[in-house]
C-alpha cells in the first residue's frame, strides 16, 4: 500500500483495492518550498530550514503556517470523504479518524459497522477511547459497559500489526451487500472496529463521535532501537524518523551525532513552578500526508525552537539550547566589508506572543497559552503593543509551549544581523553555530553570534573566503526559570462544554382513586445543585428481572430557585395484596445544552401492594320484619373503597376474626349502605373492603338475640356428637372430635354429611317454609403440636396479627383464624331430588331439609377440631 496516498472511504471488501488519489511526493515538495528537482528542493530545506530556525519563527509569514498546523493538529471528528490523506500519530495524542468502511447488519438493519482509521502506519497501543468526548470503559469482548452506551456499542482495537480479519465483523456481515473477506485485514494500518446495536432513545441525536487517545509510532533512537512512550515523543527523535520516513523526506542521510545530542538536550529535565520537572521537547501530534512537507518541518523544528540543516551530505539538528562558542574572530579574521542592519522593521518587532496548542489535559482539546509579554521591549516600541499569535500542533503541555513561545519571543528581539567575509579559519565553523566576535570599534568584547548561513566565495582575487550570515544572540534568550503562569482556561468559573452536574435521584411510590379505580405511581424526584446546567434528563426503567429498560422520555428541569424536579411514571404495575414486591431499577441521565450526557443514576425501589387498611364502617344497626333483617351502617369516607362485607356468628360472644365468625354476604358495592338477610339469632358483622383488597382491622357489630325473632309453632334440633356417625370425606372421628385426616397443606377441605338420627335428613311433613339455623363448638388443632403447644416457627402470619397475648400463642388452640366450619342445608320435596346447597340460615321451602357441614383452612397442618354439630329448622 502506498503510505502516502488516501483513503478512499467507500466500502470495499478489502483495503487495497480501494481507489486512491493520484497524489506524488515531488509536486507536495515543489509547491512547498519553489523547487522543480529534488536537488533544487533539498537546497531550498537546507537554506530555509536553517535561516528560519535561527532568525526565529516569528520572523516569517504565517499565513501558511496556521493553516498547516491546523491541519497537523488532527481532528477529534469522525469523517467521510471521496478520498481522505493518511495521518500518522507521534507522541500522545487523542484523535479522530476517517471512516473507511460502513455497512449494515441484522433484521432491520439492527446494527452499524464502520471502521475507523487512525493512522496510516502502526502505532504503540490504543488507550483511553472518547464516545462524544466521554472516557468509557470496555470489556474483554468490546462492549462498552459504561452508561447510557452500555452493551449498544462494541469497540475493537487494532494498532497495525493485526494479521487476520477481525472475526466479529468477518462473520457478522456475512451474506450482506458489506460482507468482507479473510483479506480484509489492514495489515499497517491502526484502526477501530466499532458496532453499533439500533436503539432509538440512545442514539437519537444520530451516530457518535468515537474518539480515541494514541500512543504513536515506535520511532527509533539514533542506536535504531525502537522507543515506547514517552521516549518516542523526544522531539529530535521524531524529527530524524519523518525525515527517514517514506511519507516525508525518505532520506536516510541523517547525522546522528548530531541527532544523538539533539535528542540528549530534548530529553533535559526542566524544573517546573508547580514542583517536579518535563521534558525539554517533545512532539506529540498528527502529520497528515496532504500537508506539504516543508511546512511539517516547520510546525516539527518549531516545536523544539530548533535549526534543521543539511550539511557535508546529511542533515543535521540542533535545538533550542543554548551551547558555548566554537571559535572566536577579530577584525583580524574579516575579509570583506560589513553589513549590519541593527533593527528589524516594526512589522517584525514583536513585544509579546499569543497562540494555541492542544491541551493533553483538557481531553486534548485546542487551548490558548497564556500571553508571553515583556514590558521592556512594549516601551522599547513606545507602548505600542505588537503580539504575534502562533499556534502549536505538536505541543500538548501548556508550560512547554509558554516555555518554546519565551525563546521565540525573545530571540526575535536579537536583532543584529552581521555579514561579512571570513578567512580560512571559518572553514570549521557549521550553520547553527555560536561564534563570538571582539570588535573595539562597536565595543564588542566576545559577543556571540549564531551561523545563520555558511558559503564558499571567492574574492578579487580568487582567494577562498567563507562567507558568513551571523545573527546576535545570548544565553540569555534560552532562560527558563520555572516562570510559566497558570493556563487562564483555570481562571474562568465557566463550566467545560462537556461537563453536566451530578443529580441525586430517589424513588417513592403512591396510590391514587381516580374514577373510583385506584391508581399507583412510581415518583421520580431528580436533585442537583446546579440545575441551570442541564437541558433534560433521560429516564429509563423495567422490572429489575426484565431485559429490556422501558423510556419514560426526556423531561426538563425547574428554573429559578427550584432544585427538585418531579417525575411518575403511572398506572404501574404493583403486586396483588399479599404477594411479593415487584423490585423496579430506574436510570436517569443528565444531558447539557450542548447534548454531553452526564454520570447516569441507577436506583432501585421495591414496588408494594397497598397494605393499608379502610376505616371500619359505624353505627351499625338493624330492623326485623317477619323473616328479615335489615341491616344498616354510616358510609366510610375512604376513597378507594371498594365495597363492605356481612359476617355472622351464632355465637353472640364472638370477635371479628374468630374462626366461628363467617362471611355470608362477600360484597356489598358501594355506594349501598343497608342490606337484607334471613332474621338470625346471633351476632353480625361490618367490614370495609379497599379496591386494592385490604380489609378493615376491626368491623362494626350488633347481636340479634333469640327473643327478637318471631315465635314459630315447632322447632326441630338435630345434634352430630361424640362418635359423628354422619358421612365423612377427609374427616376422622376420635375422641369426641371431628376433624379432617389430612391437613398438611393450607387450602385442605374436608365434608361432614349430618345423620340426622339415623334419618339423613328433617322431615317436617309436608312441603313448607322453613327457618334454619346451627351451632357449632371448635378448637383449633395442630399437626406439630405437643402437649397442646406449637413451637413459635410455627406461628403464622406477622406478630401484629397474632390474636391475644403473648402467653396464648403456643397454644394449639390459640384462634389465629385460618380454619373454619361452614354449615350448608338443601332441601327436597320427596327426598330424592335435591336443591342446592346454601348457608344454612334464613329460609328454604320443602318438605325434607338436609344439613352439612365444610371444614377447611387457610395455614398448613392447621384443621378445625369440632365436638358439637346442631341443627335446627323452624316452622
Amino acid at each position: 500500500m502506498t503510505r502516502r496516498t488516501p483513503f478512499n472511504v467507500m466500502r470495499h471488501a478489502d483495503w487495497d483495492v480501494a481507489p486512491r488519489h493520484p497524489e506524488i511526493v515531488v509536486p507536495y515538495l515543489t509547491t512547498a518550498l519553489g523547487g522543480s528537482t529534488a536537488a533544487a528542493i533539498a537546497a531550498n530545506v537546507i537554506y530555509y530550514a536553517a535561516s528560519t530556525a535561527i532568525t526565529s519563527y516569528a520572523l516569517n509569514a504565517l499565513a501558511e503556517q496556521q493553516m498547516s498546523a491546523a491541519k497537523n493538529q488532527g481532528s477529534l471528528l469522525n469523517f467521510r470523504g471521496a478520498a481522505e490523506p493518511h495521518e500518522y500519530v507521534y507522541g500522545r495524542v487523542r484523535k479522530g479518524g476517517v471512516i473507511t468502511y460502513m455497512s449494515s447488519s441484522g433484521a432491520k438493519n439492527k446494527y452499524l459497522h464502520m471502521i475507523i482509521t487512525l493512522a496510516g502506519e502502526p502505532v504503540e497501543s490504543i488507550d483511553d477511547v472518547y464516545i462524544n468526548d466521554q472516557i468509557v470503559t470496555i470489556n474483554g469482548s468490546g462492549f462498552v459497559t459504561s452508561d447510557p452506551w452500555a452493551s449498544k456499542i462494541r469497540i475493537k482495537k487494532y494498532t497495525g500489526t493485526q494479521t487476520s480479519v477481525d472475526s466479529d465483523l468477518q462473520s457478522e456481515t456475512s451474506g450482506t451487500a458489506g460482507s468482507v473477506g479473510a483479506n480484509f485485514i489492514g495489515y499497517g494500518i491502526a484502526y477501530l472496529y466499532v458496532r453499533l446495536e439500533y436503539d432509538g432513545e440512545i442514539f437519537s441525536g444520530g451516530v457518535p463521535t468515537i474518539t480515541a487517545v494514541v500512543s504513536g509510532k515506535k520511532v527509533k533512537n539514533t542506536s535504531n532501537v525502537d522507543q515506547t512512550y514517552p521516549a518516542s515523543a523526544n522531539a529530535a527523535l521524531v524529527i530524524r524518523d519523518y525525515i527517514r520516513s517514506s511519507y516525508g523526506l525518505d532520506d536516510t542521510s541523517v547525522d546522528d551525532t548530531y541527532f544523538a545530542a539533539a535528542a540528549g538536550d530534548c530529553n533535559d529535565n526542566i524544573p517546573l513552578a508547580a514542583g517536579g520537572t518535563q521534558k525539554r521537547y517533545t512532539i506529540d501530534g498528527v502529520v497528515r500526508s496532504d500537508v506539504p512537507i516543508g511546512q511539517t518541518l516547520q510546525d516539527l523544528v518549531r516545536s523544539c525552537n530548533g535549526a534543521l540543516f543539511y550539511g557535508g551530505g546529511s542533515w543535521k539538528l540542533k535545538v533550542g539550547v543554548h551551547s558555548a562558542s566554537v571559535k572566536s574572530f577579530t577584525l583580524d579574521n574579516l575579509r570583506s566589508g560589513i553589513s549590519l542592519p541593527t533593527r528589524a522593521s516594526r512589522r517584525d518587532n514583536y513585544n509579546s506572543i499569543t497562540g494555541k496548542f492542544v491541551h493533553a489535559d483538557a481531553d486534548y482539546v485546542e487551548a490558548d497559552f497564556p500571553a508571553i509579554t515583556s514590558s521592556t521591549f512594549l516601551s522599547e516600541d513606545n507602548n505600542i503593543a505588537n503580539p504575534l499569535d502562533v499556534s502549536f500542533p505538536f505541543l500538548t503541555d501548556p508550560s512547554r509551549a509558554q516555555r518554546v513561545a519565551k525563546q521565540m519571543l525573545f530571540r526575535s528581539r536579537e536583532q543584529m544581523t552581521f555579514t561579512a567575509d571570513f578567512d580560512l579559519t571559518a572553514l570549521g565553523v557549521e550553520v547553527g553555530d555560536i561564534v563570538d566576535l571582539t570588535i573595539s570599534e562597536y565595543g564588542w568584547t566576545n559577543k556571540e553570534f549564531e551561523v545563520g548561513a555558511w558559503s564558499l566565495t571567492r574574492g578579487d582575487s580568487g582567494a577562498i573566503r567563507i562567507a558568513m550570515t551571523l545573527r546576535e544572540t545570548s544565553s540569555a534568550a534560552f532562560d527558563w526559570n520555572a516562570e510559566e503562569s497558570e493556563l487562564l482556561a483555570n481562571n474562568t468559573n465557566l463550566p467545560a462544554i462537556n461537563e453536566v452536574p451530578e443529580i441525586g435521584v430517589t424513588l417513592s411510590q403512591e396510590y391514587r382513586a381516580v374514577n373510583q379505580n385506584v391508581t399507583n405511581a412510581m415518583v421520580i424526584y431528580v436533585t442537583s445543585s446546579s440545575f441551570e446546567q442541564i437541558d433534560f434528563v433521560r429516564i429509563r426503567y423495567k422490572k429489575t428481572s426484565d431485559a429490556n429498560y422501558k423510556n419514560l422520555g426526556q423531561g426538563r428541569l425547574p428554573s429559578g430557585a427550584q432544585d427538585v424536579a418531579r417525575f411518575e411514571i403511572n398506572d404501574i404495575e404493583v403486586p396483588q395484596i399479599d404477594g411479593a414486591a415487584i423490585n423496579y431499577t430506574v436510570k436517569v441521565t443528565p444531558v447539557n445544552a450542548f447534548g454531553f450526557s452526564g454520570a447516569e443514576v441507577t436506583t432501585t425501589i421495591n414496588m408494594t401492594a397497598d397494605s393499608t387498611p379502610p376505616a371500619a364502617p359505624t353505627n351499625f344497626d338493624h330492623l326485623l320484619s317477619g323473616g328479615t333483617i335489615f341491616l344498616h351502617w354510616d358510609a366510610v369516607a375512604d376513597l378507594d373503597l371498594s365495597h363492605y362485607s356481612l359476617w355472622y356468628s351464632s355465637n353472640t360472644s364472638a370477635s371479628f376474626g374468630d374462626a366461628s365468625v363467617q362471611r355470608v354476604i362477600a360484597k356489598i358495592a358501594r355506594p349501598a349502605t343497608s342490606v337484607t338477610y334471613p332474621a338470625l339469632a346471633g351476632k353480625f358483622f361490618i367490614s370495609a373492603i379497599d379496591k386494592t383488597g385490604n380489609e378493615s382491622t376491626t368491623a362494626d357489630s350488633l347481636v340479634v338475640s333469640p327473643s327478637e325473632l318471631p315465635q314459630l309453632g315447632t322447632s326441630v334440633t338435630h345434634t352430630e356428637s361424640t362418635t359423628f356417625v354422619g358421612g365423612k370425606t377427609n374427616l376422622t372421628a376420635s375422641g369426641g372430635a371431628l376433624y379432617m385426616t389430612s391437613y398438611s397443606s393450607a387450602g385442605s377441605t374436608g365434608t361432614y354429611t349430618f345423620d340426622h338420627s339415623g334419618a339423613g335428613y328433617f322431615d317436617v311433613g309436608t312441603s313448607r317454609t322453613v327457618r334454619l339455623s346451627y351451632d357449632i363448638t371448635q378448637t383449633r388443632k395442630h399437626a406439630l403440636a405437643s402437649g397442646g403447644s406449637i413451637n413459635w416457627d410455627s406461628l403464622p402470619g406477622n406478630w401484629d396479627t397474632w390474636p391475644d397475648n403473648w402467653d396464648t400463642w403456643t397454644d394449639e388452640t390459640a384462634d389465629f383464624a385460618d380454619f373454619s366450619v361452614q354449615v350448608q342445608a338443601r332441601a327436597s320435596a320427596d327426598a330424592s331430588t335435591w336443591g342446592t346447597w346454601k348457608d344454612a340460615s334464613g329460609e328454604l321451602v320443602g318438605r325434607y331439609i338436609q344439613f352439612r357441614a365444610i371444614f377447611s383452612n387457610t395455614n398448613a397442618n392447621v384443621t378445625p377440631s369440632v365436638t358439637l354439630l346442631t341443627a335446627t329448622v323452624e316452622y
